[in-house]
């Protein structure tokens, strides 16, 4: 999450030649990647601080790691109407915009509303159409839906992007099994062994299956 905000600190910089913004940039930025170490690690006081910064003019950064802290401490759905939010308002780099939609996705998921979260990795795909993560939680949420035929398809596009991924092969034969395609799933479980011949998950569901 960090790199969202350096992106945004450069593209500032890229419009404000001064020393002086410069100075002001580079402590925005020491107080953010703080408040985002804060956010994993005291997510309250980091709730706080953003606050706090926000009433000040922190801005998007302060928002952002208010999110951030929302996140640690599972308080999914304003956290994933938030991330939404910015990503609604933000106008610049399109990585930063991609990022937030993601982040949307993944609260909506740690929410259990998993057409919010399709929406909003949508809503990052058409940004970024081969964004991997984004795929990753469309998938997601698309298993949660039921449709296992599009969380294959997403599952097989993320795969592309990281062919050796035993998580990613495990979760495309499960979506492969729900949809009765047992050959599939058996070649996707044994693909992960191969990669990790000790994992105990891909074990068991090749086992289950055959």
């Amino acid at each position: 999450m960090i790199r969202i905000a350096q992106v945004l600190f450069a593209t500032f910089l890229t419009f404000s030649g001064s020393a002086w913004a410069q100075d002001v940039v580079q402590a925005d930025r020491d107080h953010y990647e703080d408040c985002m170490v804060l956010a994993k690690s005291h997510p309250k006081d980091a709730l706080e601080n953003a606050k706090v910064w926000l009433r000040v003019g922190g801005g998007f950064a302060a928002r952002h790691c208010g999110l951030a802290a929302l996140m640690t401490l599972k308080l999914y759905d304003e956290a994933a109407q938030g991330f939404a939010r910015l990503g609604q308002e933000f106008e610049g780099n399109d990585a930063v915009k991609t990022s937030l939609f993601i982040q949307s996705a993944k609260a909506w998921l740690g929410a259990n509303k998993p057409e919010l979260a399709r929406q909003n990795a949508a809503a990052a795909l058409t940004i970024e159409p081969e964004n991997a993560e984004a795929l990753l939680n469309r998938a997601k949420a698309f298993s949660l839906l039921g449709k296992f035929w599009e969380a294959a398809d997403d599952f097989t596009r993320v795969l592309y992007h990281n062919p050796d991924s035993t998580d990613i092969l495990i979760l495309r034969g499960l979506a492969y099994r729900q949809i009765g395609a047992g050959e599939l799933a058996l070649e996707d479980f044994r693909r992960a062994l191969s990669f990790e011949p000790e994992n105990t998950e891909a074990q068991t569901y090749l086992d289950a299956q055959q």
